[in-house]
């Protein structure tokens, strides 16, 4: 019979995993001012390489790692499948297209590292449930790729779309078209912290075209970590470091105590 002293070690190693576990969740958010960069004309006018890049740089952030699945839930041109579809699929990802809409909902996201939306998913949804689902899944550690900027409703439409969802995680996009159209020199972003590094090293330039600008003006309800790139082109937001509670460092020290004492007992 297992003894109780070793019971409760076994048990508050294991509220220390699952404390880990929970802490580890990624629960990201990428934020794109506007939809042009990843289709085929930001790939002309920024250059493949850099765009490819930062798509897998991005979707490490999000993943937490060199692979995962990602659902692409969007019909939109800019987020093309032969695009990104290329960029994630030899870059060791999964990803599945959903064109139709159809699996924009939380039972669905759940299957997914990461879940990539834009005006064109709301359209054929609900969009008060749509947001509700996506702060749910991020909260559950699942993460989200935003694009704004696809003319698919009114620019005032579109940032509701989001704003909801955005505003627990400390981000907001401006309610009209900024006219900002170019590539924009990228290559400094990477030594901006926190996220600079992860999402931006290798990428010298990325193209947009008339899309919603960005600001770090949301509520942040969920206490993340917001940042800003190109004075409100792009926008991510993450956890903060978790920090275990004293009761759960309480119960980790006394289980580690009642395994050794068992120890003890039986050697002796």
């Amino acid at each position: 019979m297992i003894r109780p002293s070793i019971l409760r070690g076994i048990a508050a190693l294991t509220l220390l995993v699952s404390s880990f576990t929970t802490a580890g969740a990624q629960g990201r958010i990428f934020v794109n001012n506007d939809e042009w960069t990843l289709d085929a004309s930001g790939r002309t006018q920024a250059g493949s390489a850099n765009v490819t890049q930062f798509m897998r740089n991005v979707a490490s952030w999000l993943t937490g790692g060199t692979s995962g699945s990602v659902l692409i839930a969007s019909g939109n041109f800019g987020f093309p499948t032969a695009g990104i579809g290329g960029d994630l699929s030899t870059g060791g990802y999964t990803f599945t297209t959903t064109n139709n809409n159809a699996g924009a909902n939380l039972a669905t996201f759940a299957g997914y590292s990461a879940v990539f939306v834009d005006a064109s998913t709301v359209a054929a949804v609900d969009n008060a449930q749509l947001q509700a689902d996506l702060q749910s899944y991020v909260l559950g550690g699942g993460s989200v790729f935003v694009n704004f900027g696809t003319g698919v409703l009114s620019s005032a439409n579109e940032a509701a779309a989001f704003n909801t969802f955005l505003d627990y995680f400390g981000i907001q996009a401006a309610s009209s078209y900024n006219g900002i159209a170019g590539v924009h020199n990228t290559s400094t972003w990477s030594t901006e912290a926190p996220y600079g590094a992860a999402l931006f090293t290798g990428v010298s330039g990325l193209y947009s075209n008339n899309g919603n600008s960005l600001s770090l003006a949301g509520s942040n309800g969920a206490g993340y970590t917001a940042q800003l790139f190109g004075d409100g082109l792009y926008a991510a937001s993450a956890r903060a470091s978790v920090v275990p509670e004293p009761s759960t460092v309480t119960l980790l020290v006394a289980g580690l105590a009642a395994i050794a004492m068992a120890a003890r007992r039986r050697r002796a």
